[in-house]
């Protein structure tokens, strides 16, 4: 009779759940491929149609977020080289 190693019971649930885990990823990858990619045109293009018909309000968003905090990064970084010479 070969020699059987015996697992604890925490490293035989650590098997299981590493082989659930790669079940799942299996299936979340199949899952992308077949409804994400298919999405990600029409969403694209549902976005592009919108900025085309709100320009004022994405401009405010852009504005409003992604200046600031550019603004913001640039006082940080200013400051940083002030302190550190």
């Amino acid at each position: 009779m070969p020699n059987k190693t015996v697992l604890s019971k925490k490293e035989r649930q650590k098997a299981s759940m590493k082989k659930y885990r790669q079940g799942r990823r299996k299936e979340i990858s199949e899952y992308n491929k077949k409804y994400r990619l298919a999405n990600l045109e029409k969403i694209t293009e549902h976005n592009k149609q919108y900025c085309l018909a709100n320009p004022e309000k994405v401009a405010g968003y852009y504005r409003k977020y992604h200046l600031a905090n550019r603004v913001k990064i640039a006082e940080r970084k200013k400051e940083w080289r002030r302190k550190n010479p």
